[in-house]
């Protein structure tokens, strides 16, 4: 698929090597490095930033793995840390799981989705090395901003966070839902019907050298095979229903890794394409372009085969001042 189609629905696949000089790469290859060596050590202690848990969903994978997760209660719900995501990986590994048993699984609840480490507490402390890959990035992606809107957007960086995926781990398919907005002629600029500020694309910078197809955590994404470039909007994009049918059962959102899905999507009519998390590629997800249809893609990332932590750096833009 060109990436004219990818763009339609909002993906955006860039290559730093056409934003920058050849010596920007080289000092931004080594500020990568610096920032992997600090994160390498800090994020084994981070816990899952302003993201919160129920009792219920702790205890379940105490049953399960037999361990005592208490300390990680706060107030009246649990927050989850890096040991505590590792641990649940691990046992799914060496035990061979490719299901979660019921077992007195949440009600509502997705476990496989939320077995991830959001390293915002991570912020707090950043070092030299980290600070200067992020203003690195900042550069990149303000240069990717102007080319995808123009010169007066008014589009600014904001805010973000790091996944931190160690190995064995990986995010279960899901969808990002994309809430309906309006122009705020006063503020001159698209808010949430809540009256914050919509968020017009999510950019992801990962801070990984030399992974391969082999390592995984691959970035996978899906899109019924009807997509011609054209028709984004009629397609069916209820993967959901598709996958919660009467032959594969509501256990569906328990399957591990992702053969799974995958081969379930295969069958109902999807193709699947990969990313590789390098830095050097910037993956942008554009929650506006065609009603924000990107938020209808059902996604995930693969299991990590590798040692090495995959990191994502999730960064939120802000302050649209263009039409759609």
């Amino acid at each position: 698929m060109n990436s004219q189609d990818l763009q339609q629905l909002g993906i955006n696949i860039f290559d730093i090597r056409d934003f920058v000089d050849l010596n920007f790469i080289k000092e931004y290859k080594e500020s990568v490095i610096l920032a992997r060596k600090w994160l390498d050590t800090e994020s084994k202690h981070c816990n899952n930033g302003t993201r919160r848990v129920s009792k219920e969903f702790v205890k379940y994978f105490e049953r399960l793995l037999g361990k005592d997760y208490s300390y990680l209660k706060k107030e009246n719900d649990y927050q989850l840390d890096y040991k505590f995501i590792s641990d649940c990986f691990n046992y799914f590994d060496e035990n061979n799981i490719t299901e979660l048993p019921f077992g007195g699984i949440p009600k509502d609840s997705t476990p496989l989705t939320e077995l991830c480490v959001q390293a915002d507490s991570l912020h707090a402390n950043l070092s030299k090395h980290v600070k200067l890959y992020y203003e690195m990035s900042n550069i990149i992606n303000n240069k990717i901003i102007k080319l995808i809107f123009g010169n007066d957007t008014g589009v600014r960086n904001g805010p973000g966070h790091l996944n931190v995926m160690p190995k064995n781990s990986y995010m279960a398919i899901h969808q990002d839902d994309a809430p309906p907005w309006v122009w705020d002629n006063d503020m001159k600029e698209y808010r949430n019907l809540d009256g914050t500020s919509y968020r017009p694309l999510t950019i992801m910078n990962y801070t990984n050298v030399n992974r391969t197809l082999e390592d995984g955590s691959l970035y996978r994404y899906f899109i019924p095979t009807e997509y011609n470039g054209k028709n984004a909007k009629s397609c069916n994009w209820n993967f959901g229903q598709q996958i919660h049918d009467k032959d594969y059962g509501i256990k569906a959102h328990m399957h591990i890794y992702e053969d799974s899905w995958t081969n379930v999507l295969i069958k109902s009519g999807w193709n699947y394409y990969d990313i590789l998390p390098n830095y050097k590629t910037v993956l942008v997800m554009n929650t506006i372009i065609n009603n924000g249809i990107f938020g209808n893609i059902p996604h995930m990332v693969t299991k990590n085969n590798s040692e090495n932590i995959r990191y994502g750096l999730y960064i939120q833009t802000w302050y649209p001042r263009t039409q759609l």
